[in-house]
């Protein structure tokens, strides 16, 4: 499991250094990182640099995340557990 935190506002550069740290921290092999609908998760410049590093970017149906009302940690545990589906 990898932990990565951020204390500042969170934007499409900061997605970026973002999918840099995780190659980093992991190396080669296939990486899939999970995501919701946000436009800066999503943007042009996210993808490319993701598709750059090597990472596919699986993004959460709009409708189940918009419906999708838990608690924050109950939130985190879920989607980590779908992030460690998805890169294993």
């Amino acid at each position: 499991m990898l932990t990565i935190t951020n204390d500042r506002y969170i934007n499409s550069q900061s997605v970026c250094q973002l999918l840099l740290k995780i190659v980093e921290a992991v190396g080669h092999g296939a990486i899939t990182v999970v995501l919701d609908n946000a436009r800066y998760q999503k943007c042009k410049l996210v993808q490319d640099y993701a598709e750059i590093l090597g990472i596919e970017l699986l993004f959460l149906p709009a409708p189940i995340h918009e419906r999708l009302v838990l608690p924050m940690p109950i939130a985190y545990a879920i989607f980590s557990f779908l992030h460690l589906l998805a890169t294993h």
